[in-house]
């Protein structure tokens, strides 16, 4: 069993999360936003994903006034349709709900069908759709949310969904958040 270790980001971590941020993005952040995000902003939550040692992908959110917002998820090429996407925001969820904000919500691009089906199986809902919201390509972002992360019907799904996860990937996962 390969070892995977998911923990809060530091600033060494940061020519890693480059390196993905622009290997899975059209118009990525900015080195100085991610050093910023991970330099331990007020209300900036920042966890990556370590396989065998190596950072292989990473999730951001802002958590402040009784709301999450996930602004960033990325795995690296090498790792995608592993599962690292879905055990870090069934992580960072969880991390929401400890810290008082029930409320989880982000954008995605209209074109990317595997985000809208991971968020779709871990109770997301669609709000609206802004239209040309990404400037790089003028495409639209699908906004969804969960609604209330502290809900019984909520914290069962996601329940479910980690134990599910456990079962069908092959990894010693080790949680230091």
């Amino acid at each position: 069993r390969r070892r995977l270790r998911i923990r809060r980001a530091h600033l060494d971590d940061l020519p890693d999360v480059v390196r993905i941020e622009n290997a899975s993005f059209s118009s990525p952040w900015s080195e100085q936003s991610l050093r910023e995000e991970l330099s331990g902003r007020l209300g900036s939550h920042f966890f990556v994903a370590e396989v065998e040692g190596r950072l292989a992908g990473y999730i951001g959110t802002w958590m402040f006034a009784g709301e999450a917002h996930i602004c960033t998820i990325a795995v690296d090429p090498q790792y995608r349709r592993g599962g690292l996407g879905e055990i870090l925001m069934l992580t960072m969820l969880q991390q929401a709900r400890e810290y008082g904000n029930p409320y989880a919500i982000l954008e995605y691009r209209v074109s990317n069908y595997g985000a809208a089906a991971l968020y779709a199986k871990l109770g997301f809902e669609y709000l609206h759709r802004r239209r040309g919201y990404y400037q790089d390509t003028n495409e639209d972002a699908i906004i969804v949310a969960i609604p209330d992360l502290e809900a019984p019907s909520q914290i069962e799904r996601l329940q479910e969904a980690y134990d599910r996860w456990l079962e069908r990937h092959d990894y010693e996962l080790c949680l230091e958040v």
